[in-house]
């Protein structure tokens, strides 16, 4: 079981509700689950999840490295999977 992210830099001059990247969750055998996703932590009120998007959740987030723990459930199935993804917001 692993769970990836699309993309994890976004721009600091990104809007709020900016599409930073899709989460997806894949069984043993590299098949993709479907799933539901939690952020299992605050994100310190910068992102969000919607779906399977993870989203700014406001504009101009100070450059730097921001950790964002999510919990991904498979919901036809009893998988389930912690994610650790470090996000990086750029100055450009």
């Amino acid at each position: 079981m692993s769970m990836s992210i699309t993309n994890s830099t976004i721009s600091t001059k990104a809007p709020a509700n900016t599409v930073i990247g899709n989460l997806a969750l894949f069984d043993a055998s590299a098949n993709s689950l479907n799933a539901r996703f939690l952020l299992t932590q605050n994100s310190a009120g910068m992102f969000y999840l919607s779906g399977s998007s993870l989203l700014t959740e406001r504009a101009s987030i100070a450059p730097g490295y921001y950790s964002v723990r999510v919990d991904g459930v498979g919901q036809t199935t009893r998988w389930s999977e912690k994610g650790f993804f470090t996000i990086q917001v750029t100055s450009t």
